[in-house]
């Protein structure tokens, strides 16, 4: 079922490094899982996002979700401007068990943004 949304998908784990990616993320990036797991999901984020996307997800208040505009780089190597949002799953205790996230191709002339 989660390869049927229009939305390239993926989770992981409490620190980032990613379990699951779907295959609007494969076709979309060339990446397979085994490259796209841990933290080789990184290689399809462009070098001049990368810093601001990390230092947004990983800022203060780590238990809530994040989103933020990124270009993502397509199979081809062109790269495309993505909304891209994190949201996080809690246990009893309150604690993020598994983080969820997805990414909608996004047109826009204006300069990234990254905000809670």
């Amino acid at each position: 079922m989660i390869d049927a949304i229009p939305a390239i998908a993926w989770s992981s784990q409490p620190d980032g490094s990613v379990e699951f990616v779907n295959r609007r993320w494969r076709d979309y990036t060339g990446l397979s899982p085994e490259e796209s797991y841990g933290w080789g999901w990184k290689t399809a984020v462009h070098v001049e996002d990368l810093a601001e996307l990390l230092n947004a997800w990983g800022a203060c208040d780590v238990q809530e979700g994040r989103e933020c505009e990124v270009r993502l780089r397509r199979s081809d190597g062109a790269f495309h401007w993505f909304l891209v949002r994190r949201a996080p799953l809690h246990d009893e205790t309150g604690a993020v068990v598994r983080w969820f996230g997805t990414g909608i191709h996004i047109e826009t002339a204006s300069k990234r943004n990254c905000f809670a």
